[in-house]
């Protein structure tokens, strides 16, 4: 049972490697258009060369569509500003956005709102990481304190290797962490990262008792062991949490790649 689990976990992380590796180096992003280039596609397509009235009115229709569908982020005093938030409206903007290539319009105020709307689903798009700093330097001094005392550094490809598929499998989308921020939630503080943060918190605050002579006012002693035992128990969840960082790494995958939650 214990080697079927583990097979599934390494086919489960060979694919995400898979999946992280099209979605930053062959994934394709939309391109920027000029008038030229769709009468180009057009006459490439045996199309007429210009678009017409009613192939704009499509384009146009299908252009605020996308804009629409987006939530208000920001209002100004001039307008208000839409962006994409979720998956469901990246995936339903960049269909209507290929839509509109598909028709390509000739009309030039057309062709910039196109590049307009579809350099925000790119930035949109774009990935940065939203993990736990304090994780991957947490695993990283774990790793070497144990080597160190073990004396060997076995398992040091594995081990920096699920380093940097967690860090890989947290990038996350741009429209992903501004919907966290939108909804008051804390877009740069991860959940590992408060969780570690307690603990080390509970340390510091750990209290420290004292037995005074009651005749002369000296301390004769003191007791540490609420700070030790919570020192152990830090060390404890850190190792744990340190040897599974692959396997959060993978619920960060589904999370980030997948569901967009």
């Amino acid at each position: 049972m214990e080697d079927i689990t583990a097979i599934c976990i390494l086919v489960a992380l060979g694919f995400a490697i898979l999946h992280i590796i099209y979605d930053f180096f062959i994934k394709k992003k939309f391109a920027a258009y000029q008038v030229d280039d769709f009468r180009k596609i057009r006459l490439d397509a045996n199309l007429p060369e210009f678009s017409s009235e009613e192939e704009n009115n499509r384009a146009s229709n299908l252009l605020e569509e996308v804009y629409e569908s987006w939530p208000v982020v920001e209002v100004t005093e001039d307008d208000e500003l839409h962006a994409p938030l979720t998956g469901k409206q990246m995936k339903a903007s960049t269909a209507l956005l290929k839509e509109v290539i598909t028709i390509a319009p000739t009309e030039e105020d057309l062709t910039e709102r196109l590049n307009e709307l579809s350099g925000v689903v790119n930035s949109a798009n774009k990935r940065c990481f939203n993990g736990s700093k304090t994780l991957v330097i947490s695993a990283l001094a774990i790793y070497i304190l144990l080597s160190l005392i073990s004396g060997t550094w076995a398992g040091a490809t594995f081990f920096i290797g699920s380093i940097v598929f967690y860090i890989l499998a947290s990038m996350t989308p741009t429209f992903m962490i501004n919907k966290r921020i939108m909804s008051a939630s804390d877009g740069k503080r991860s959940f590992m990262t408060s969780i570690i943060g307690g603990l080390f918190g509970s340390v510091a605050t750990a209290k420290t008792i004292k037995y005074v002579n009651k005749n002369t006012g000296e301390v004769v002693d003191t007791d540490n062991s609420d700070t030790w035992i919570k020192l152990a128990f830090t060390f404890i969840v850190l190792v744990f949490v340190s040897f599974f960082i692959a396997v959060i790494g993978l619920i960060n995958y589904v999370r980030n790649y997948w569901l967009y939650i």
